[in-house]
């Protein structure tokens, strides 16, 4: 196929089609080999929190173990992945999805999403369930055999592997409030994985009054409960420690939705960073 048609990810490819990311929004060094093993993790503009983060991981886990995947959504700056490239860091897969249309004329996606959906809901909301269905789906395809979903606003108190049973299709933490796995930190056993993660037609907005099927992970819980597929209950804060909200921490009209911070616009972003520090300086022993 000429590389300039290929077209953005369907949710709703066959599942013969061959999943396909154009070659300019795929980056790794010369020497990356993808392993069995993949850490996943989707960033929307929260950079603060991912280098921490990925400090927190290499403390836990030898990066020939796995591979790290950066899937980028931000739409106000790329992450700087040179900044791990330059280091050795051989064993990371960095996915380009940004919005910023500074590197590539014309700009070309991995993952988009309709304007009815946007219209509904937060671009970061959308963009992430439909990136983690493509991710699940792409991995599947490429031979990896485990999947680990982390959110960018976490540290590890541990080897994040340490979730994985592959007697089960996933492994994670039940969050009721929700209706849904959590996706902080959620094991996914792709050999045995079959479900679609994100179903677009069930995501009713967040103004809707039934919220069950709404957020990341609400139509896949749904569908593992309703086909009787098992899963394996963890306790996530056994494991991370969680912000929550990152993606939308510096967002002005999400601020109180996240973290009750009632000020004004002027004075959010300066509000939004000391709540930050004072969380990062609490937890440093997990990336320091």
């Amino acid at each position: 196929m000429n590389e300039l048609n290929i077209k953005p990810f369907d949710c709703f490819l066959q599942k013969e089609s061959k999943i396909e990311i154009h070659p300019n929004c795929i980056r790794h060094t010369d020497d990356f080999k993808m392993k069995e093993k993949v850490l996943l993790v989707v960033n929307c503009d929260s950079d603060i929190f991912l280098h921490p983060m990925i400090r927190s991981l290499y403390k836990n886990v030898n990066q020939d173990d796995f591979t790290l995947c950066i899937f980028d959504n931000s739409y106000s700056a790329k992450f700087n992945e040179d900044i791990y490239f330059n280091y050795g860091f051989n064993n990371i897969l960095f996915l380009d999805n940004t919005r910023c249309y500074t590197d590539v004329v014309p700009r070309r996606w991995i993952v988009d999403v309709n304007e009815e959906l946007l219209n509904q809901n937060r671009f970061a909301s959308v963009i992430h369930c439909k990136t983690v269905d493509f991710c699940l789906k792409y991995f599947k395809q490429e031979g990896v055999k485990d999947l680990i979903l982390a959110d960018s606003d976490v540290l590890f108190k541990q080897n994040p592997f340490n979730i994985i049973d592959r007697n089960y299709v996933c492994v994670g933490e039940n969050e009721a409030k929700n209706h849904r796995l959590a996706p902080y930190l959620l094991y996914f056993n792709l050999e045995k994985l079959e479900l679609n993660y994100f179903d677009e037609t069930r995501m009713l907005g967040i103004t809707s009054d039934d919220l069950t099927l709404y957020d990341t992970g609400g139509a896949f819980t749904a569908d593992l409960i309703d086909k009787k597929i098992p899963y394996k209950q963890i306790k996530l804060e056994d494991y991370i420690v969680h912000f929550g909200g990152g993606s939308y921490i510096f967002d002005a009209d999400d601020i109180k939705n996240t973290h009750n911070i009632i000020c004004s616009r002027q004075e959010q972003p300066q509000k939004s960073f000391e709540l930050v520090y004072k969380w990062l300086k609490l937890n440093n022993s997990l990336y320091l």
